[in-house]
């Protein structure tokens, strides 16, 4: 598969804070948080990492980082820490073999689930909410492999259930919230499968009285805006970020499916 058709899965990190001035300081988005400031975890792929084949894009900005910025604005100043690996699926966030890892050198030689349960077990006492992002390499893995692309992605959802649960196991209390995943190509039978796989995503979330992020609609209705359709790429442009972003916020602020 091309470079430009298989997304790399991102890790997304910290925020320092300045206690007590409000004064929120950007660290690198791979460290964890000093102990005692509040913090949000992203786990993810290279959506969350902010992965662009755009050379106009500096750095790698995020639908992670805006939601940080934007809940810094609102006077909710919180750090960001992702463990999001480059290319991850919900098979190898638990083997840490994901394809990009070599973009995430905070991973340390872990997996993301480690990374992951380590932050937890080392500042879960500061954590405020979790966002996890996964599914979308699964749902490129089956449409190559061909077959009962159904299937697969039930297999899959089965895997991003068990994250979840493990996750809420390690931080009881936590909200969670579930990004459901977009159509990239934005054809009948794409979206046919985006769908079913989101479908199972809405089913876990109310298993797990779990908010949803509804990427899927949220660039749906504008695909080569808030997708890099210029370099036949399907990952979220700025603007896509800022939609995607929006989503999250969003279900912060609904109540927890049942």
């Amino acid at each position: 598969m091309r470079r430009s058709r298989r997304l790399i899965t991102v890790a997304i990190v910290g925020l320092a804070l300045i206690l007590g001035g409000g004064v929120a300081a950007s660290a690198s988005p791979t460290d964890l948080p000093r102990a005692g400031i509040p913090w949000f975890l992203a786990v993810g792929d290279s959506i969350t990492y902010g992965y662009s084949v755009d050379p106009a894009v500096q750095g790698n900005p995020s639908w992670a980082t805006m939601v940080r910025d934007r809940l810094d604005r609102q006077g909710d100043s919180l750090a960001l820490y992702s463990t999001a690996c480059p290319g991850e699926t919900t098979t190898t966030y638990a083997s840490g073999d994901c394809s990009g890892r070599g973009f995430v050198p905070a991973l340390g030689g872990r997996s993301q689930r480690a990374a992951a349960l380590d932050a937890i077990r080392e500042r879960g006492d500061s954590l405020r909410f979790v966002v996890v992002e996964l599914g979308i390499n699964d749902y490129f893995g089956a449409r190559q492999a061909g077959g009962n692309v159904h299937a697969q992605l039930d297999a899959a959802a089965k895997r991003l259930d068990a994250v979840v649960s493990e996750l809420q196991r390690a931080a009881p209390g936590v909200p969670v919230i579930l990004a459901n995943i977009y159509d990239p190509h934005g054809g009948y039978d794409s979206w046919a499968q985006a769908y079913h796989f989101d479908q199972s995503v809405a089913a876990i979330a109310a298993a797990h009285h779990a908010a949803v992020a509804g990427f899927l609609r949220a660039v749906a209705f504008d695909r080569c805006r808030y997708l890099d359709c210029a370099h036949d790429d399907i990952h979220p442009t700025v603007a896509g970020d800022t939609v995607l972003a929006g989503a999250v916020i969003a279900a912060l602020q609904r109540p927890p499916s049942r």
